[in-house]
């Protein structure tokens, strides 16, 4: 094959691997800091994020507190065991049922799909900034990671593709899933309303990418590492490193 660079192929298919890693934890990264400006207690996994009120850390105070004054110990523990479970209901029943919890779990849910949006467009704005050096001068360090962050979009192809393949697989009745779906329903739109617009705009990036930035020789061997590296660092992720690290 004419334009294929066997060198090439491994750095970058090493690099996709990287970023679908990097990837998936900067989505989540962005649900987090929704969930962290909301004041929420947050946790980190491999492929997805809990959020929730920090009451153990209430309690924890209140038990501190009742420590250091000199009560009677059966008296103490039976009023903090009333009185937790009389602020812990009133705390469940007000945040669960409130318009206010439904409109904070939207925004946690949009800051992931957020998060790589404005990545891929920071990448998208580098290479129109230095557009004319690349011309010039070719592909860059900067240029190459600059491409990287762009093709982050490339998740809302990626989630898009795997959930309608999953129906044809196992049917369910849905062929969106994700983020996009939770979003969609949230706002009472059809489910593909958040996910048919931002696969659009992950492919046409990826187009644009591919056959405007990259130069002419690169391109295949840059869509077959995209392709392998891509799948590899899924995999390697999902199933293997991902668990281990972050379970």
């Amino acid at each position: 094959m004419k334009h294929f660079n066997l060198k090439n192929f491994a750095y970058l298919t090493l690099t996709f691997i990287v970023s679908t890693i990097v990837g998936t934890l900067t989505h989540e990264g962005g649900h987090i800091a929704v969930a962290k400006y909301y004041g929420y207690e947050t946790t980190l996994h491999y492929a997805s994020m809990n959020w929730q009120k920090p009451w153990k850390q209430d309690f924890d105070s209140m038990q501190a507190i009742y420590s250091r004054n000199q009560v009677d110990e059966d008296r103490r523990i039976r009023h903090l065991e009333s009185e937790r479970q009389d602020s812990l209901a009133i705390k469940v029943k007000k945040q669960y049922s409130s318009l206010d919890y439904k409109a904070k779990s939207r925004w946690i849910s949009i800051g992931g799909p957020a998060q790589t949006l404005i990545t891929s467009l920071l990448g998208i704005v580098i290479l129109l900034y230095r557009r004319k050096s690349i011309l010039e001068h070719g592909m860059k360090l900067w240029d190459w990671f600059a491409v990287f962050l762009s093709l982050f979009s490339l998740r809302f192809v990626a989630n898009m593709t795997l959930s309608v393949l999953y129906e044809f697989i196992n049917p369910n009745g849905t062929y969106f899933g994700g983020d996009e779906a939770r979003i969609a329903r949230s706002l009472n739109l059809s489910a593909g309303s958040i996910a048919i617009p931002l696969f659009c705009i992950g492919l046409l990036i990826a187009l644009w990418v591919i056959f405007k930035v990259l130069p002419y020789k690169t391109r295949f061997t840059f869509i077959l590492s995209g392709l392998t590296g891509g799948v590899l660092g899924w995999i390697i992720w999902m199933d293997w490193l991902g668990p281990i690290v972050l379970p």
